[in-house]
């Protein structure tokens, strides 16, 4: 929760003989909404609170005790980790929602027309779902870009290697189910076909972002 967050600033305007005016103008906001972050009425968001620490010389730490917001005395904790955390969530979900159009593509009993038009929403779904997380990885790299450097890369190679296990284990499944069930090998062995491209898509959104 963020505690006094209007007080802190209003104080720190003051030390540095800005006015309300003056600082709107370097924050690039109206005076309006310097007033009532100083009230207490609204709360600025992370690329304000960002800016507002640079003009102060402060850590994000000096204006909120939110622990999203927080960076710890090692410097290797990166902020906005819940933009990262819904960002993986979309990867996650249109992971699932590829596999899965292949999967009621393939055994779904509605007629290869219907099950045409679902599989082509499905991937448009899963497609939309990856852009958006990519622009959410843009928006968590430029938040931690003077200390993304600083981040080992052990937990990126872990949750990889994750990643590609359970891909790899779900078209597995999933092709041994089509064959000995819907006795659907020779088509079935396009599932496959899923864990190059995903594999690069992990690459893509997610190994660069962290």
């Amino acid at each position: 929760m963020v505690y006094n967050l209007g007080e802190r600033i209003s104080s720190l305007r003051k030390e540095m003989n800005l006015s309300q005016e003056a600082l709107s103008e370097k924050v690039g906001v109206s005076r309006q909404a310097i007033s009532k972050w100083e009230r207490n009425e609204a709360t600025p968001d992370i690329y304000n609170l960002v800016t507002l620490s640079e003009i102060f010389q402060v850590t994000l730490d000096d204006l909120v005790s939110d622990d999203i917001y927080s960076i710890p005395a090692n410097g290797l904790k990166p902020i906005g980790l819940d933009i990262k955390a819904t960002a993986e969530k979309l990867i996650m979900f249109g992971v699932a929602i590829f596999i899965l159009s292949a999967f009621v593509f393939v055994i779904s009993p509605l007629g290869i027309t219907f099950n045409f038009i679902i599989f082509t929403l499905m991937i448009i779904l899963g497609v939309v779902s990856i852009i958006k997380a990519g622009f959410l990885f843009d928006r968590y790299k430029k938040l931690n870009q003077d200390i993304e450097d600083q981040i080992k890369t052990k937990e990126i190679k872990t949750k990889k290697e994750a990643f590609k296990t359970i891909v790899s284990v779900s078209c597995t499944i999933i092709y041994l189910y089509l064959g000995f069930f819907k006795m659907l090998w020779h088509p079935g062995w396009l599932i496959f076909l899923f864990v190059p491209i995903l594999d690069s898509l992990y690459d893509l959104f997610i190994s660069k972002s962290q």
